[in-house]
């Protein structure tokens, strides 16, 4: 568990704090106006709010500092040519690192959306969570829980569009309502995903998806 007592801050170097290959963390996207509104701020005055992270020793004996959340800071430090930065030691196992990570990152608009239900579901897994408890800790609905585990049912290549920002959320949502009525329809609508306005596309797959809906319940009445 997360202990309670004031965590320890200390000045770390900045190549000792580590970013895990599994993070949660939001993709840095350097080429926004607002990492270089960051950036501009950091090279002025620093990293001002220590950044989270835990300690993990490993097989060999040695600590690492794995960066918990401020993924974009740390990069803004990195070509800032910072050599140390505040860290705030936090004492939290792995699956609590990915709450706190899910925590502090699933209302923002620059988190990749499939990385983040991969997250999100192993989290419920290692919690042995239900939708419903998870919406309940997160404030969210059940609904809201549910649209962002469907992610996982496009394949790799379409998560990876979603990531890299190639295809917006609701376009995402609605790609995910077609593969589960009609999913050898949906390499139909990639490119209009990644083209089409999102209030456009959004109306014309979930229109598609409810029309696939009608086509199989109908099947399945002829069938019984």
């Amino acid at each position: 568990m997360v202990t309670q007592t004031e965590p320890e801050v200390m000045m770390l170097p900045l190549d000792k704090l580590e970013v895990a290959d599994d993070t949660g963390l939001r993709k840095v996207k350097t080429e926004s106006e607002k990492y270089k509104g960051m950036l501009s701020s950091v090279k002025q005055r620093g990293i001002i709010n220590a950044l989270p992270a835990r300690v993990h020793v490993d097989e060999n004996g040695v600590k690492h500092y794995i960066l918990i959340d401020g993924l974009h800071r740390r990069t803004c430090a990195v070509e800032a040519g910072l050599k140390e930065v505040p860290v705030r030691i936090l004492d939290a196992d792995e699956a609590e690192v990915l709450e706190l990570q899910i925590e502090a990152n699933f209302h923002k608009v620059e988190t990749a959306p499939a990385q983040f239900a991969r997250q999100l579901q192993r989290i419920m897994l290692e919690k042995d969570r239900s939708v419903e408890d998870q919406a309940k800790i997160m404030s969210v609905s059940p609904a809201w829980i549910k649209s962002r585990l469907n992610f996982l049912i496009l394949s790799e290549d379409v998560q990876k569009m979603a990531d890299n920002g190639d295809i917006k959320i609701s376009n995402l949502i609605a790609l995910t309502a077609l593969a589960k009525e009609a999913p050898d329809e949906v390499k139909d609508w990639i490119q209009r995903a990644q083209e089409q306005a999102p209030d456009v596309f959004f109306a014309e797959c979930l229109a598609a998806a409810k029309a696939a809906k009608l086509k199989n319940k109908g099947q399945r009445v002829v069938l019984t």
